[in-house]
Order: C-alpha cells, then structure tokens, then sequence
C-alpha cells in the first residue's frame, strides 16, 4: 500500500488504509484544465498501476473550468479508477452534479453524496483484492 500524498494547486491526494484514493478539493477560484491534468498525474503516481475507487471531496470546490471537468470522465481516467463518490455540500449541488454526469456518462460508477459515511459504504464494494490478479 502507497502512503505517498500529494498536493497540488487544487487539491489534496493520498491512498488510505482502506486502499481507497482520497481526493479534496481546495477552496481555489478555480481549477482549468492544467489543474485537472496536474491531480490526473498526482493519483497515477499514488496508484502505481492499481485500479482504485475515490472518494473526491468537492464540498469546498469553489468551480472546474468546463474542459477541466471533461478532463476528469474521460475514458484513460477509467483505467485508473474503479469507482467514484463525490461528497457535495448541499441537496442543489447533488441536482447540479447529476444533471452534469447524465450528460458526460462517465467509465466508472459514479455516485454523489452529502456526507462520508455513505461514500465509504458505497466504495468498499469496488475495492479489488490485489490476490485475486
């Protein structure tokens, strides 16, 4: 298991104990594709070659730049990761976000979320026994 974390301009990276990529968000004016480009690299260096689910914290996400966020459900970022659930801050930015996905169909289950408890939940079911490959 990689304990290495990460830090770039926008966010926060590292694997946990649990084996599940953590992604939060920093409360920047916004990220653009550079930024998106700069934490695709940061979670291919912590995942050294495994396939992972994230739990992506956007509560204290201020905006992604269109291109950025189409950056993040391209078919490569579903090589990487297994899974997603984003914890957004209230009941509108879950309506904004699935109207968001509905049209970008991602490569991977993607779940949204107010709270970690269930994300946890929900992401536990895509972790892959590395003994079984």
């Amino acid at each position: 298991m990689s304990n290495i974390a990460l830090e770039t301009r926008t966010t926060r990276i590292w694997l946990d104990a649990d084996g599940i990529l953590r992604i939060v968000a920093k409360p920047v004016s916004s990220q653009n594709v550079s930024d998106a480009e700069e934490n695709l690299d940061a979670i291919d260096l912590i995942r050294q070659g495994r396939k992972l689910p994230a739990l992506i914290d956007l509560r204290q996400a201020i905006s992604t730049e269109h291109q950025g966020r189409r950056l993040y459900f391209q078919k490569k970022v579903g090589e990487s990761v297994s899974a997603a659930a984003l914890i957004v801050k209230s009941p509108i930015s879950r309506v904004i976000g699935g109207l968001f996905l509905g049209l970008n169909k991602p490569p991977f289950p993607v779940r949204l979320f107010e709270s970690e408890e269930k994300t946890l939940k929900f992401l536990k079911g895509f972790l892959v026994d590395e003994t079984e490959s």
